[in-house]
């Protein structure tokens, strides 16, 4: 990591002078003892806090840490000038004396920015990092209460005790400082520039044990090489504040607990057991002893957190904090036997790997932890959810009643659907879902799971053939992403219009009904057809809003030409979701009737895939529309493999007959006499026949001779805007 140019400079000047001072102390110039003393190490000191200061200066955020701890490099630094201020001719300084207090200041200071620092780095293990001070300071002081005895003994004696007392203090607050960082550095994973603090510290406490050792009654004399370890120490901390306010030097990355914590317990219980052996025998001193038996004590608390927290970790996702597959496997096969019933929901996503690589890994985890939390809020209060790999969740619960599964499951598709707003744009995940119960689908989750993933491949065939032939790479699939955005926000900006294609019937030319058709004005794209975005919108389970906006539309526009003196009928397509989207049945009726219009003007169109997928729920949902009087159209009739079962299961008023049809029956004879067929079939059970995609006369009027009752296509005309309808309807369309 390097430093900002004007830091740099300052700090090579202080390093330069500290050389210089530690010369001039282990080679002394006779006579030059104050220019050193006074002047050099001053230089040095007051160089390395400018440096300091300089850093928090040129940092834009994040400035509390370096602030605090650059106030206490300052204290210690204006403590020395005070020191040296008070020296007299032979280099003695009273103690103690005012600069004792800037220096018990800058401990104060110190640790409250150790704290500062680590308390973003370390979330979620506060009581680890606890139980590690508590360990090493504990073992460290049991050996300074050894080392120091006969200082200790002789404080009660001594003729100025306080003197002792504060010189006492400083190791002592030397070990709780580097316990305090060597705990945080033993649960800190981010990448924090500490060792350069770790080393100035550790040259403190060794500098202030001598002193506390060697202090006299008289004072302390200046000029010895233990300033030089002070002096170094005031640097190798302003290093730290210097490299702590570089940019990207804290990103956080949660990992298991480090093993450097379990370190720090053995070399601690290594510390009281030595103590406990050799103070009885050396010293006999019960402040050391009674240190080593709290050290070993405690000892055992962080030992036990720390390894409940790592099992803990192993049964969870570090991503989402939601179980793994273990867990999840492990808690359903011990209640499995004790349950009547049980519910496995597999949730597989799609688009992650998309995501991915087109807006990156960071992005892709927020979606996740996203999706993680709405599937944790939509599952029952007892069940157990877990992320079983890159792109699949899961859901076990317990004696779920069954009248409930299919509640949980759409709920827990639609919190999946919801969108997440990531990278300025809303990403709505598709999911496919299988579900499976205990006992039914198996004894024990592994069979439960293989199940549910059965049900998922099952319903995802379909999707990966239309995807593979539409060559779905990376880069669509994420536009397809952008898309989805851009369409749910151009929702509220009226981008979304309809055009009306004119539908006539075939015997007299009369223009009788439009169909609506959505288009999307796209601002740079140009007028989108429904290709492009309505798969979209039935992936992200907007559907059926947007139908009803459609036809609420439609029905404003039905009404409009109606004041014109224009009754025109309209057809809106209706999608499987909006059918089974509770309450969009019922308000067609209340949409009809507060505009006058007759239920007979709206024909809901629906498609023969739909029917087949479930002809009677699809009967059940549009029978009272029909009995008020609208039409039920059957749209893309001839497509699917049952199109006679679709109509022996569904009551409709009109069949439209497909594209796919039209187009071949003038060159082919097999297309004529089936088309023929299935014209007679519809008027035989008194259905009325349109074709669709008329584009050339020969179709016209070979539909004519069958009897077919209407055309719609560009032969007749495109679809074009509602203003353009009256002009069109006014005068009959002729065949050529």
């Amino acid at each position: 990591m390097s430093l900002r140019a004007p830091v740099r400079a300052l700090t090579l000047i202080a390093a330069s002078t500290q050389i210089v001072y530690l010369l001039t102390l282990v080679f002394p110039v006779a006579g030059a003892e104050l220019v050193v003393d006074a002047w050099v190490s001053m230089i040095a000191e007051w160089t390395a806090v400018a440096a300091c200061w300089t850093a928090v200066a040129l940092m834009s955020s994040n400035r509390v840490t370096p602030i605090i701890a650059s106030a206490a490099v300052t204290s210690t630094v204006l403590g020395d000038t005070l020191f040296l201020a008070a020296t007299d001719g032979d280099g003695t300084t009273p103690f103690p004396s005012l600069a004792d207090l800037l220096y018990l200041g800058f401990y104060v200071l110190m640790l409250v920015a150790i704290v500062s620092a680590a308390r973003n780095l370390l979330a979620g293990r506060g009581a680890v990092v606890v139980f590690d001070v508590v360990v090493g300071s504990l073992g460290a002081a049991s050996i300074l209460a050894l080392v120091l005895t006969p200082v200790l003994d002789s404080t009660v004696i001594k003729s100025d005790p306080l003197a002792s007392i504060l010189a006492l203090s400083y190791p002592v607050l030397d070990v709780l400082l580097i316990a305090v960082l060597v705990g945080v550095c033993a649960s800190d994973r981010s990448g924090a520039p500490w060792l350069s603090l770790i080393l100035g510290l550790v040259l403190f406490a060794g500098a202030d044990i001598v002193y506390a050792m060697n202090v006299p009654d008289s004072g302390y004399v200046v000029g010895t090489i233990l300033d030089a370890a002070w002096s170094i120490g005031v640097f190798l901390i302003v290093l730290w504040i210097c490299l702590w306010t570089e940019p990207g030097k804290t990103a956080r990355s949660p990992t298991l607990p480090s093993r450097v914590g379990t370190t720090i317990a053995v070399l601690s219980i290594v510390c009281a057991l030595a103590v406990l052996v050799i103070a009885p025998a050396v010293s006999g001193s019960v402040v050391a002893i009674f240190l080593a038996v709290a050290t070993i004590v405690c000892t055992i608390a962080p030992i036990a957190i720390r390894r409940r927290h790592l099992r803990v970790q192993r049964d969870l996702d570090p991503l989402t904090g939601l179980g793994n597959r273990s867990l999840v496997e492990h808690r359903a096969d011990e209640i499995l036997p004790t349950l009547s019933t049980a519910t496995v929901i597999l949730i597989e996503l799609e688009d992650v790997g998309e995501i991915s690589e087109g807006l990156g890994h960071k992005v892709k985890d927020d979606v996740l932890r996203a999706v993680a939390a709405a599937v944790r809020a939509a599952a029952p209060r007892n069940a157990t959810i877990g992320r079983l790999s890159g792109n699949e969740f899961v859901i076990f619960a317990p004696e779920l009643p069954s009248d409930l599964q299919e509640e949980v499951r759409a709920a827990a598709r639609a919190a999946v659907g919801h969108p997440i707003r990531v990278a300025d744009i809303d990403l709505v995940m598709r999911s496919t879902i299988g579900l499976s119960t205990f006992p039914d689908n198996g004894d024990n989750f592994v069979e439960l799971l293989k199940h549910a993933e059965a049900l998922v491949r099952r319903a995802k065939k379909p999707r990966q053939t239309t995807r593979e032939s539409g060559s779905d790479r990376p880069s669509e699939a994420l536009n397809r992403l952008r898309s989805l955005h851009e369409l749910r926000s151009a929702i509220g900006r009226e981008q979304i219009v309809l055009r009306y294609q004119p539908k006539i019937r075939i015997s007299t030319g009369v223009t009788e009904g439009v169909e609506s058709l959505a288009r999307w004005e796209h601002p740079t794209r140009g007028l989108l057809g429904p290709d492009q975005f309505i798969p979209l919108l039935e992936d992200a389970q907007l559907m059926a809003g947007w139908t009803h906006d459609i036809l609420t539309d439609a029905l404003d526009q039905a009404a409009a030409w109606a004041t014109q003196g224009l009754t025109m009928g309209v057809a809106v397509n209706v999608s499987g979701s909006s059918l089974n989207r509770t309450g969009f049945v019922d308000r067609v009726l209340p949409l009809l009737h507060d505009r006058g219009l007759s239920p007979a003007l709206l024909t809901l169109e629906i498609t023969e895939q739909q029917v087949i997928d479930d002809a009677e729920r699809v009967g059940e949902a549009l029978s009272p529309l029909r009995e008020a009087g609208v039409r039920i159209s059957l749209d893309d009739f001839g497509t699917g493999f049952n199109s006679l079962t679709s109509l022996h299961g569904l009551v409709v008023d009109e069949l439209k007959l497909d594209r796919s049809f039209v187009s071949t029956l003038t060159a082919d004879a097999r297309a004529r006499a089936l088309l023929r067929s299935v014209v007679g079939l519809a008027r035989e059970l008194g259905i009325d026949t349109v074709a669709e995609g008329v584009e050339d006369n020969d179709e016209l009027t070979f539909l004519a001779e069958i009897g077919c009752v209407y055309a719609q296509g560009y032969l007749i005309s495109p679809p074009v805007p509602a203003d353009a309808i009256p002009a069109f309807a006014e005068a009959a369309w002729r065949t050529g």
